[in-house]
């Protein structure tokens, strides 16, 4: 199966990278491709939640897997019977600095349409939020 992962190294610990992540009303600090986002219920595995995206675009994921301080996954329905996953990862370096990597991959009837259609998209708006994570954790 295809997926591709993006990591950056950030100049803060475990603690304060995984409570950005998971603070998910206030993704759009530092996701800017996103007007606004909310859990319908506390963070917790099988949590559904809605994000509204800059373009317009609503959609409605589900948190599936989490180990605290560690990783969280989490998918979007797609169109089609195909899911859009993600899995986002945090490796401690040291006390004051972390790595962070985020994946995606599809899975489902469409998933080599879904891939054609949106993996360049994908990838940007990955690579600037994770940039923008790095900006947003030295300003808190």
């Amino acid at each position: 199966m295809w997926e591709y992962s993006h990591t950056v190294n950030i100049p803060a610990g475990n603690k304060k990278i995984w409570d950005i992540l998971i603070d998910i009303e206030k993704w759009n600090l530092w996701d800017k491709d996103v007007k606004s986002a909310c859990l319908l219920s506390p963070f917790a595995e099988g949590s559904k939640g809605k994000l509204l995206a800059l373009d317009g675009s609503k959609s409605i994921f589900y948190i599936t897997k989490i180990e605290a301080l560690k990783y969280y996954c989490n998918f979007y329905k797609l169109k089609l019977f195909t899911k859009l996953h993600f899995k986002h990862t945090i490796d401690e370096i040291d006390n004051d600095s972390c790595k962070v990597t985020f994946s995606y991959y599809f899975k489902g009837l469409f998933s080599n349409y879904y891939r054609r259609k949106m993996d360049s998209e994908i990838k940007n708006v990955m690579h600037k939020a994770m940039n923008n994570l790095i900006v947003h954790s030295m300003q808190r």
